[in-house]
């Protein structure tokens, strides 16, 4: 059985195909930034920033507009750019990252050295699994690519051969039969969510096609909510 931690399951952005930075029930808060420094009698411990940037910016009096922000500092008009991790004025120059704002705001964690070391242990194992099980979906989907291709060029052959070519019709039938199967595979392979994907990776082949016609169905993946397309368009989730 296809193996996922359950922190894996949550950096999976499944719309974006790609790995992010989320937390596990146990792990730092979303947008949390750890660091090592040091304490009083040289002891190592972490500090931790609970807030995204953002907040944190606009707690110091720093005004939000569009993506940049004001200065709370020198009062300039959207000075202040930002990345997840840190900002800076272009007109004063002042600058930090998540933690300088959160010991200037009074609201930094401590936390010891071996739990700082646990989490990130942990985050590290997560990203691994993540993009491990992402990557082996895209595999599986360049390969359904490959035999999609495969089939356009048998159709483009057997319009050319003609329908009096004893094995044009054939070919023709094979094409239309199999191609909504395949594009089937594709949307999932793409849209589909986390449980949807692992539950089509596990499956043995009679299982993948029987997947890939639920979808043919009921004409696409479900939500997170476990609503198919016409559920979305008859009513609100349940």
């Amino acid at each position: 059985m296809l193996h996922l931690p359950r922190l894996a399951l949550v950096a999976l952005d499944t719309r974006a195909d790609r790995v992010c930075r989320l937390p596990s029930a146990s792990g730092p808060a979303l947008g949390q930034v750890l660091v090592v420094g040091q304490s009083a009698g040289d002891e190592t411990v972490s500090i931790a920033a609970p807030y995204e940037i953002e907040d944190l910016l606009e707690q110091t009096g720093a005004r939000a507009r569009g993506n940049r922000h004001d200065c709370s500092k020198c009062g300039g008009l959207r000075t202040i750019t930002h990345t997840e991790e840190c900002f800076y004025c272009h007109r004063c120059q002042w600058k930090g990252n998540a933690v300088t704002l959160a010991k200037e705001l009074g609201i930094c964690q401590r936390i010891p050295k071996a739990e700082y070391i646990r989490q990130r242990k942990a985050r590290e194992q997560a990203g691994n699994a993540a993009g491990a099980f992402l990557s082996r979906c895209r595999s599986e989907r360049l390969t359904v690519y490959g035999i999609l291709r495969e089939l356009a060029r048998l159709e483009t052959a057997a319009h050319e051969a003609g329908p009096d070519h004893p094995a044009a019709w054939g070919a023709l039938a094979l094409i239309y039969r199999q191609r909504p199967i395949l594009t089937a595979k594709v949307i999932l392979l793409s849209e589909g969510s986390i449980a949807d994907r692992r539950r089509w990776l596990e499956a043995d082949t009679e299982g993948r096609e029987r997947i890939a016609g639920e979808i043919l169905i009921s004409g696409g993946c479900c939500d997170d909510a476990g609503r198919s397309p016409a559920d979305r368009l008859t009513g609100p989730a349940r």
